[in-house]
Formats: structure tokens, sequence, C-alpha cells
């Protein structure tokens, strides 16, 4: 993803790497998060660019060598494009919120771009030694170009890339080399100005905000328009300095901010809509690098929860002891379990809940009837809620909290047949104003009491 700087800092990893490192094909993911590994190349990891997630269940393209490849679910690979002799990929990547692709050729600066819908084409031109594009909520390409061993070839800072057979334009110059670009839910444009020294010394770092981005109409209907001028000299504002590592940056749509690491390994997160880093990190220190992240929106739920149907996930990849792999990332189904029921006739029964995030308030459900396919009743603030019961049905609920170990344990009075279909779900703003997010997680099941 990073034009030709990749391999070499694939290179410069695994060189550095311990012995010790071999299969390490876990994340160790905070509560309430899982991880399934999507993608795994060991003949060739150096010519690995990136990936993209497509539009269908389990399908990724991969940018690897001189080609990019669409895998289905079913395992079965289709060619996408393949670039001339001493060509190669050199970014890969879906941007937020959009059904398009957009991979570049770090031989010819060309940047394609692939709708995902109707399969159109088309074409445009990137500056010399890009080294990430981000996409705006207009659909304007922007790429931040001259990492640190190139800066001396050009201006690093911010370019706008316009429409074809356009030359793109600087909108930004830094006094360092370019880093990792991206955009926030809000449209603002975040950018990682990079040290000169390579590997980063610790606090060597910063990142730029151009709330300028997030205006309405912003560049709309105007991919050949001339806007130099429109964002002065140092208009970005410094939201964060002193980083370690920033090799990618993202934003989920609950307005957390990560930051790839790629000699810790790990990846910082800031709390929700704030520039404080959250004390959990989303991956700690650990052997192997992090390196690229895109996070996809889904239509049916958020990153704060699980959800039924396809939700909202984080792509990650990682690399180490000649090992690339792209991991997606997703809030867990949080586990019920029967504890412990009545020896006979009327009494208390003990549910536990596993599997949630540290301290979160949640809700049981409990209800007689059988289980229903889970399914949204209705939205709140446009996200759904998920619902398996029978709400025909003589409904009831209890309000807890989960304990450090995202578990929570129910003692409730067992009522009404020999069959309890049980739900756990989030609790937040709307239900209970104290608490934050009000869909932590979904989950139905039915357990038969032994009476």
């Amino acid at each position: 993803m990073r034009a030709g700087f990749l391999p070499f800092l694939l290179t410069c990893l695994t060189c550095s790497s311990s012995a010790s490192l071999a299969a390490q094909a876990e994340l160790d993911l905070p509560l309430g998060f899982e991880a399934e590994l999507l993608f795994e190349e060991r003949q060739n990891p150096y010519a690995f660019h990136g990936y993209a997630l497509g539009l269908e269940a389990g399908e990724i393209f991969i940018a690897l060598g001189r080609q990019v490849l669409r895998l289905r679910e079913d395992s079965e690979t289709e060619l996408v494009h393949e670039f001339q002799a001493g060509g190669g990929a050199g970014l890969l990547m879906r941007p937020r919120g959009r059904k398009e692709i957009y991979f570049s050729d770090f031989k010819t600066d060309d940047l394609h771009r692939i709708d995902l819908r109707s399969g159109r084409r088309s074409k445009l031109h990137l500056p010399a030694f890009t080294f990430d594009i981000a996409v705006s909520q207009q659909g304007d390409v922007f790429a931040s170009a001259f990492p640190y061993f190139l800066r001396s070839f050009g201006r690093a800072g911010i370019y706008r890339v316009r429409g074809e057979g356009s030359e793109p334009e600087l909108f930004f110059e830094v006094d360092g080399p370019s880093g990792p670009i991206t955009f926030d839910g809000h449209g603002a444009l975040y950018y990682a100005e990079q040290s000169d020294i390579f590997p980063s010394p610790p606090g060597s770092i910063r990142l730029l905000r151009f709330p300028q981005f997030a205006r309405p109409n912003f560049g709309i209907g105007k991919p050949n328009n001339d806007l130099r001028g429109v964002l002065p000299k140092f208009s970005g504002s410094e939201a964060l300095r002193d980083l370690d590592g920033a090799y990618d940056i993202a934003f989920d749509d609950r307005g957390r901010l990560y930051i790839t690491d790629p000699f810790d390994g790990g990846i910082k997160r800031s709390l929700p809509g704030s520039m404080v880093f959250d004390p959990i990190p989303l991956l700690p220190s650990r052997a192997e690098s992090s390196l690229q992240m895109q996070f996809i929106a889904g239509e049916q739920g958020d990153f704060a929860a699980y959800q039924p149907a396809f939700g909202s996930q984080l792509l990650l990849s990682t690399t180490g002891n000649a090992t690339t792999r792209v991991w997606s990332i997703r809030p867990a189904r949080p586990r019920l379990e029967l504890i412990k029921q009545p020896a006979s006739g009327p009494g208390n029964i003990c549910i536990e809940i596993s599997g949630l995030p540290h301290s979160q308030m949640a809700l049981l459900w409990a209800s007689a009837a059988p289980t229903k396919p889970e399914r949204a009743l209705f939205e709140l603030e446009g996200l759904p809620f998920w619902f398996g019961l029978d709400y025909q049905s003589s409904i009831r609920s209890w309000q807890g909290k989960s304990d450090s170990e995202g578990r929570m344990l129910f003692e409730i009075p067992y009522f009404g047949g020999l069959d309890l279909t049980l739900q756990v779900q989030g609790a937040g703003l709307i239900f209970l104003p104290p608490f934050e997010g009000f869909l932590a997680s979904s989950n139905s099941i039915a357990i038969r009491l032994n009476l």
C-alpha cells in the first residue's frame, strides 16, 4: 500500500525479528473483540503490497507483486489487473464508506479506480513517490508524497489528485517527510508528519488535522478545478505530538483513532471522539509488526457491537518471520451459559454472560416463548436494534455490569414453561442515560430447564 516502501519495510522488520516468532497467528485483542485470518502469504511476502475488502461476503482484493487479485469466500482466485513488466502494485485500498477500490502502479504513478458495483474503470495520476492516499466524502482524492528516504526528490506534503490527464497539485507542504493520511467520520483530514530518521526515534512524529476538508461542498463537482490557495500555509492544527511510530492511521465509526507502530508491533487507540489514548490498546506490543489498516463501515451495525448481520470491521495486515497476514477485527458475539437452576419447581436460575467489553452495562431479556430469528425491530440513531425474542409474549429484563474480565452474573426468577429464551443487549444513551453507547452486543439462545 505504500508505493514500493512496504517491501523495503518488510525486509527490515523480518531481518530484525527473532526466531521465537514462529507461527504467531493470534491477536491479543481487548475483551469484546475477535479476529479472523483472511489471508496469509509465506512464499513471497516481500511482494505483498496491500488489500481491500469487497462487497460480497468473504471477498478480499490482494495486491501481490505485479498482480491485483480477487479472492472469494469459496477460495476461487480472479485476476483483476496485471501490471506491465518492470511495474507493480504500489497502493491498494477501499475508501471508507465507498463501494470502490483504488490501486496504483509505482512505475507510472497511475492510480486505477474500479467501481465495485458497475465494474467501471478510470485512471488518475499521482504525485511521484506517493506514500498514502485518502478519499474524501465528496469523492476527491488526496495523496501524501515523498517519505523520508525520498524527500530530496520533491516537496513533502499533501497533494490533491485531479482528473485524468491533470497533474496533482500541492495543497500543503510540511517540514518533515510524508506519512499516512486519512479522513475522520466528520470529513476532517488527518496527516502524520514523519521523522527524518529511520526507524523513527521515540516521540518524533506528530499528527496534523485539517478541518477545512469537512466544510460542506468542499471541491464537490470540480475534479479539474485549481483549488490552490484554499488551504493557506500552516492551516493544519496539531492534533497529537510525541508519537513513537505511525505507519498507518484510521478512524472507526465511533470516532476512535487507531495508529499502527511497525517497530513496536502494537496499535494504539483513542477514546471515542477524543485524541486521548485509551489505556487499553487494540493490540499491545508484540513481536510481529502491525502495518496497514482499513476501516470498513457495516450497513447493519457499528464497531462497538456484535451484529447478527454484517457489521463494521477493521482490516489489519501484520508481518513477521517472512509471513504477511491480513486480519478482520470485529466485535465478538457474547456467550450465555446456564450456571445454576432449581432442583425442582419454581426458584431462581443463574445466568453467566461472558465475552463482553469490561465494565459494560447490559440488559438481559428473558421470555418463555421460543426463540425467534434475530432481526432489527427498529433503528436508533441510525443503527439497528437487534432482537431475537418473541416481543408479543411476556418479556422481562434485568440490568447489570460486566466485570474486569468481561463477565456478568444474573440471578433471576424462573418463570413459565420449560424453555427459557434469553438475550443480552447493550444499554446506553437512550435507555440508561449515564452509560455510553446504546448497543453493546446482541445474542439470543434457548435454554431447556430440567425441572
